[in-house]
């Protein structure tokens, strides 16, 4: 497999063998670790450091570990990827472990909403993270899995607002033919589908819509799983107001939490921008 966005003048940390983590479902460089640019360890010649993380800090932990076995040029390496995979395409619902992002989001509710005893006001809706495939396997390192709101946003033009699957249906109940139960409260992210309804575009810049903030910012919609990088895609809601569908998950983004007011909330006052915040109440 060729790994094709290496960074020339990077320097990277390489080590001569790896560890794994039952527990956190991460790899970590181990053994003799060194800082290094990939011309000046592999070209012209076979290195023993040959597991990176093509990370810039010395812990060198990741989830997915490339093992370097040809060099091809400054920017290009073959590679072997080791990693936690899962078993199936179905394992991949069992949302065994809470992301980054949730647990941000669930701890700006408790700080904000739940403390301050604002939940009452709030309804459990569905959260819809689509991750239905058009392409790929959607589980292993064999070929690209691309995601269907990659399909139907770029390529057909047509966003939903249904979420057709139950296990991607975020929600804290759980009932037969509604909502996963899997959030610990009712918060989550923006979809690409809203984004588009509210008149984001793909590859536009706009700056006339609400969404649009002059900051960049993750939605909660899977786009691609590439192969050649070893790594998934997320769509987000860019700084010029456009959408765009290739930012890495681990990017440092921002995030803007998302909450459902209650159908019996009134709005007493306000327009709902930022200077003239709406004010609510029960009825």
């Amino acid at each position: 497999m060729i790994r094709t966005n290496v960074s020339s003048n990077t320097k990277y940390y390489f080590s001569d063998s790896y560890k794994t983590n039952d527990n956190t479902k991460k790899i970590t460089l181990s053994g003799n670790i060194i800082q290094s640019t990939l011309d000046e360890l592999w070209k012209d010649k076979s290195s023993n450091y040959k597991y990176t993380c093509f990370s810039t800090t010395q812990t060198g932990t990741c989830t997915t570990l490339a093992e370097i076995q040809n060099y091809i040029n400054s920017v290009s390496v073959q590679v072997k990827y080791h990693s936690y995979l899962s078993r199936s395409y179905e394992s991949t619902y069992t949302n065994e472990y809470n992301s980054t992002i949730k647990t941000k989001v669930d701890s700006w509710y408790k700080a904000n909403i739940e403390d301050k005893g604002y939940s009452k006001y709030l309804s459990d809706n569905i959260f819809c993270n689509d991750r239905s495939i058009i392409s790929g396997d959607g589980f292993t390192l064999n070929q690209t899995t691309v995601y269907s709101t990659f399909d139907r946003l770029i390529n057909n033009k047509s966003p939903i607002l249904k979420c057709s699957r139950q296990a991607d249906q975020f929600t804290i109940s759980l009932s037969n033919n509604l909502g996963n139960g899997e959030l610990t409260y009712p918060v989550g992210l923006l979809t690409i589908d809203e984004a588009v309804y509210a008149s984001g575009k793909y590859n536009s810049n706009n700056s006339l819509y609400y969404l649009y903030t002059g900051e960049s910012y993750f939605t909660m919609s899977p786009s691609e799983f590439y192969t050649s990088y070893a790594t998934a895609f997320i769509w987000s809601v860019y700084s010029t107001g456009t959408l765009v569908q290739w930012r890495w998950v681990s990017d440092i983004d921002n995030i803007r939490p998302v909450i459902n007011l209650n159908s019996d909330i009134l709005i007493t006052s306000g327009n709902g921008t930022a200077s003239s915040p709406y004010q609510i109440k029960y009825n």
